[in-house]
């Protein structure tokens, strides 16, 4: 697709445990402004398969055991993101936070498959790390101004990791 006119472009990528598979997001040519889609691919057989070809997805996980991924999303009908569940290969898709008045985004699933340390950001630009369904792990309020083209305020927290062995 870096052929095409104009290119697609990878957003990030997640790659399974065992390296040989990975899905993607990445935009599509041709597609609505601001779609990007998810996309499965497998290295070690060079196929590449679209599954959620016309949503807005922002950020996926793959699972440690690989048997699902955990995304972010525009949720239909809504401008809110929220997080979903899914196979690998797009099925038995379940939207897992359906909010009305917060995004969730930027979800990491633990080494252990045990839960997901997401993003939550509320209404008035204050994000917090949050582990699902609804725990919060930093508080407070943000201390500074809104940050110019972003949806995010000064002291807002964003973007979660999970340490390697899954206690931090």
């Amino acid at each position: 697709c870096g052929q095409s006119d104009p290119p697609c472009d990878f957003v990030q990528v997640a790659p399974s445990p065992d390296r040989n598979r990975l899905i993607a997001i990445r935009t599509t040519p041709g597609a609505a402004e601001g779609s990007s889609a998810l996309y499965f691919m497998d290295l070690s057989r060079s196929v590449e398969t679209i599954i959620f070809p016309s949503r807005r997805v922002l950020a996926a996980d793959y699972s440690p055991d690989a048997s699902f991924v955990i995304f972010s999303a525009i949720a239909a009908q809504t401008t809110q993101e929220d997080l979903f569940y899914s196979q690998p290969n797009g099925t038995a898709e379940e939207n897992l936070t359906q909010s009305l008045t917060v995004q969730e985004r930027n979800p990491r699933i633990d080494p252990f498959a045990r839960t997901v340390a997401f993003e939550r950001l509320d209404e008035s630009g204050v994000s917090r790390i949050y582990l699902y369904s609804n725990t919060a792990l930093t508080s407070g309020p943000a201390t500074g101004p809104a940050l110019p083209d972003t949806p995010y305020v000064v002291g807002a927290d964003a973007s979660p990791v999970i340490s390697p062995d899954g206690l931090r």
